[in-house]
This record gives structure tokens, sequence and C-alpha cells, in this order.
């Protein structure tokens, strides 16, 4: 397989952590294909990124490597490193400094309803 590079122009390369979540999203871009990429497919995007990053899942919090990876990236010289998450685990403001001191510089929530029934309905939780 080879590293998923986004090929629209203005999109940057995203790195696939895993298919878990906690959510069972009715609008779920990922879909039933699972996107995992091997640690060599994640090394080989990192390399070939420039200035964008964008780490997707699943829920790449459920990653034991997420951290280690957006360290490899933050040392490659990678500006931007997106994580795409529904921030379920983000009550935990240590885990969330983590992030960012290992090198997320932006949070892409999914927040799909304000209201606990709404919300409960279009994530089936």
């Amino acid at each position: 397989m080879s590293p998923k590079m986004n090929a629209a122009a203005g999109e940057p390369p995203n790195i696939f952590l895993g298919s878990r979540c906690n959510h069972d999203c009715l609008f779920c871009s990922e879909g039933l294909v699972d996107k995992t990429q091997s640690p060599e497919e994640i090394q080989a995007v990192i390399a070939q990124a420039q200035d964008v990053l964008s780490i997707e899942g699943g829920e790449p919090t459920f990653s034991k490597d997420l951290e280690k990876w957006v360290r490899l990236a933050r040392k490659k010289g990678i500006r931007d490193i997106i994580l795409c998450t529904n921030a379920a685990r983000f009550s935990d403001e240590a885990y969330v400094q983590r992030l960012c001191d290992a090198g997320i510089t932006l949070f892409n929530v999914n927040f799909p309803a304000h209201e606990e029934r709404l919300f409960n309905v279009l994530t089936r939780t």
C-alpha cells in the first residue's frame, strides 16, 4: 500500500491511526473503509509532508502512538499539525496539554449538535 497523500490541491496529507471510534455518526466521512496505515506508511507520509499534516482515524486519540507521530512530524519541521477528533478525551486537561506540547497546532473538532438528544441521535451514542 502506498502512502495516502491527498491529490486535491491545497489539502494536507493525512495519516490514519486507526478505525476505532467511540461514536457511530450517521454522517461519518470514514464510512466502513478502514484506512489505518502501517508505521512505515505513516513515516513515509510524514517524510513527504511539507507545511501541514492532518491526523485522522476513526478517533485518533485512541492511538497509543498519537503523541509519538506528532513529535516526529514536529521534529521534521511540519508547521501545522491538525488533529481531527470528536474531542471525547478532552475533559482530561493534562492529555490536551500533552498533545499541545507534542506539537498539535489545530484541533478540528466534530461537534454535531449542542442539544444532548440530537447529539445522541446523530452520533448513535
